[in-house]
């Protein structure tokens, strides 16, 4: 696992810049300060990887990747406003979140688009569910914590 958090993390400025390509592509007329959230699945996570964030004028991108799981399984996703310890409301509904479908080695990623910009906050919950089917438990979870680009 300690590879493929490696792996992540080099993965995580890559994943920002994405984002950043893909929201300069929206047209903006408020001028807002972009902001940028990152983090990597702890322990006791079942899965390597990890979420970036970037929030704008009326846009918030979120992209996901996770390594670990089973080629085929299907796993649920979503952030949510505090911290993996104190996790609060989702920003979204659940649908808003497109589902993991894991390919080849156990990885997948994913991206969601939320037509608003989120609030202030230093850190978000990312949170990786098993399909409800299957329960929906956290597998893993993310601090978010904002950083400076």
């Amino acid at each position: 696992m300690d590879t493929k958090l490696a792996k992540f993390k080099s993965g995580v400025p890559a994943l920002i810049t994405l984002l950043g390509l893909t929201a300069g592509c929206m047209d903006s007329t408020e001028p807002a300060e972009t902001m940028f959230w990152q983090g990597s699945f702890q322990p006791p996570a079942q899965l390597a990887g990890g979420m970036a964030m970037m929030s704008e004028a009326n846009i918030t991108i979120i992209a996901v990747e996770v390594e670990g799981a089973d080629e085929g399984d299907r796993l649920d996703w979503l952030v949510r406003t505090g911290s993996c310890d104190d996790p609060g409301n989702p920003l979204a509904p659940a649908d808003a979140f497109p589902f993991l479908l894991l390919g080849e080695a156990g990885r997948a990623e994913a991206q969601a688009v939320l037509y608003r910009r989120v609030g202030d906050a230093d850190v978000y919950a990312g949170q990786v569910l098993a399909d409800a089917a299957d329960g929906g438990g956290v597998l893993a979870c993310a601090d978010l914590v904002r950083v400076q680009p």
